[in-house]
This record gives structure tokens, C-alpha cells and sequence, in this order.
């Protein structure tokens, strides 16, 4: 069991590594831009969601290395998402997904950090659907997933769906 726990580890090592510290990508320079221009005092800006450039601004207080501050990002992408199979790990393949999940990644172009951020925090949320306990914590989560780029519309909208579809078999008291 030990070993198994040391491949996974340098597994996700290996996968962290080369995301994390990889400058490739349309968008990159972009998003050194969106770095070092992010500022707490200044969130107007209508072509990058409000999540993201705070999330940025509250990074760079103790990261003001925009090359630091992405690596920041792209592993709390990573992590998100890793926690969320390594929870679901009972009621899914766990090697699967870390292989379909980083096959996703891997087989898009880098210039998606915005896109795949969003998505990992729509993907942390699955466990409370599925499990049945905090419902509304997954449409919450969720939701907070639209600030950071906008196509988790499209998640949240399935969210909601099967949050309301369970409410709805719920057997309701009126007293």
C-alpha cells in the first residue's frame, strides 16, 4: 500500500510539474498581464471576470512575482481537482480519472487557465451532489465558479437542475 501511495505521489508530482511551470500557450503573456495589472482597487475591467481578478489581487499581496503567482493558480487548478477524485475515490475509478482528467488538460492548449480553474472549482462541488449531504453547498461552490470565467454557466445550470430535481422528490409537511 505504501508503494502505491509514493507512485501517486510522484504521479501527480510529475503532472504538477509540467503544468505548473510550463510558460507555453497564446494567452500566457496575457495572463502575466492580468497579474500585474490586478488590483483590488481596480476590478472594472468587463473581459475578465471579477473571481479571477480577485483572486489575482489577493494572490499578488504575497506573491508580487506574476511567474510565482500563476504557478499559484495553475496548482490550485490542479489541487482542486485532485482532492475532488481522491473524495470520490470509492464511487469512481481513481486511476481513470486522474488520467481523463489530465488527458483534458494536457490535450487543450495552456492559454485555458481562466477556462480550467473555473472548471475545477464546478468539478470540487460534484462530491456534495453526489453524497446527497450539503446540496446547496455544491450550487454555492458552483456558482462562486462563474466569477472566475463564465462558460461554468453551463455547470451551474446542471447543478441546479439536480439540486431542484431532488427537492422536488423530497416528500414536503405542511403543518
Amino acid at each position: 500500500c505504501g508503494i502505491k501511495k509514493v507512485f501517486l505521489f510522484f504521479s501527480i508530482f510529475i503532472i504538477w510539474f509540467f503544468y505548473a511551470f510550463s510558460s507555453s500557450g497564446e494567452d500566457y503573456h496575457e495572463y502575466l498581464n492580468i497579474y500585474n495589472t490586478s488590483s483590488f482597487y481596480d476590478l472594472s475591467d468587463k473581459h475578465i471576470e471579477i473571481g479571477y481578478r480577485m483572486l489575482n489581487a489577493f494572490i499578488k499581496i504575497f506573491v508580487p512575482d506574476a511567474i510565482f503567482g500563476l504557478i499559484l493558480i495553475k496548482t490550485l487548478t490542479l489541487l482542486l481537482a485532485f482532492l475532488t477524485i481522491y473524495r470520490l475515490k470509492d464511487k469512481i475509478s481513481f486511476s481513470f480519472s486522474i488520467l481523463a482528467y489530465t488527458s483534458i488538460l494536457y490535450l487543450q492548449s495552456f492559454d485555458l487557465l481562466r477556462i480550467y480553474l473555473a472548471f475545477s472549482i464546478s468539478f470540487f462541488s460534484i462530491p456534495w451532489l453526489i453524497n446527497g449531504k450539503h446540496k446547496l453547498l455544491s450550487v454555492l461552490i458552483s456558482s462562486l465558479a462563474v466569477a472566475f470565467h463564465y462558460s461554468a454557466i453551463s455547470f451551474l445550470s446542471v447543478v441546479i437542475f439536480i439540486y431542484l430535481l431532488e427537492m422536488l422528490k423530497k416528500p414536503k409537511y405542511i403543518f
